[in-house]
């Protein structure tokens, strides 16, 4: 997408290398965990890079990063790793090209870990669990939720076609998120990496998003 007298236009948008890496990390292991049951132990590899709250309490603390790569296998898969790198492809060029690389990649590492962390603390909360989150979680809400809002933050006035029709501003395009984010909750209509994790995107965005960002100006 470039921008032209306040409007994205939809073009696309040339990814940088560190989006790059992650768009192909995020295919290859969708491929691999549709290929994981003809693979000798494959699928026990899958499950060990997935977010599982007993296995994370127990030292495997690298699941909070990996869960957010992966696909879900089986029915769905192709939709889900479709929007995936959709979500991931469209806005996350210029946040890259804004900040660079490094603190790009820190920020989307910043949103899995942030998110799945808030996953995994609500629970301790005095409700079911199985409201919020499946037992096992995996993909990229909490990056994509999290870039939609630190794009916002940086390009408040600028226009992007949501759903490639409708018109929004980025402050808008804000609390939209917010808004989705809410609403799912409320329906609980969990995803594979369920209803709290892209709360923990919504933080990260907000605090890497601005200028200068929240986390620049305490560092300033």
């Amino acid at each position: 997408m470039s921008e032209a007298r306040g409007t994205t236009a939809m073009q696309f948008p040339r990814p940088g290398p560190v989006l790059r890496g992650v768009l192909w990390a995020v295919a290859g292991l969708a491929l691999f965990s549709a290929l994981a049951h003809w693979v000798p132990g494959g699928d026990r590899l899958f499950a060990a890079l997935m977010f599982q709250p007993d296995a994370i309490l127990h030292g495997q603390v690298w699941r909070l990063f990996t869960a957010g790569l992966l696909s879900p296998p089986g029915s769905g898969a192709v939709p889900h790793l479709f929007f995936t790198l959709i979500g991931l492809y469209f806005l996350s060029p210029d946040l890259e090209r804004r900040w660079g690389g490094v603190r790009f990649g820190v920020f989307l590492a910043s949103c899995l870990v942030g998110g799945y962390v808030l996953a995994l603390g609500v629970d301790f909360l005095p409700i079911p669990a199985a409201l919020l989150h499946p037992v096992a979680l995996c993909g990229m809400g909490a990056a994509i939720t999290g870039t939609a809002v630190a794009w916002s933050r940086e390009n408040a006035n600028l226009e992007v076609r949501l759903f490639f029709v409708v018109p929004v501003k980025g402050s808008q395009l804000l609390w939209l998120t917010v808004g989705w984010c809410v609403l799912a909750v409320i329906f609980q209509d969990a995803p594979m990496e369920g209803v709290v994790a892209p709360f923990g995107g919504i933080v990260a965005g907000l605090l890497f998003g601005g200028s200068p960002s929240p986390l620049r100006a305490a560092y300033l």
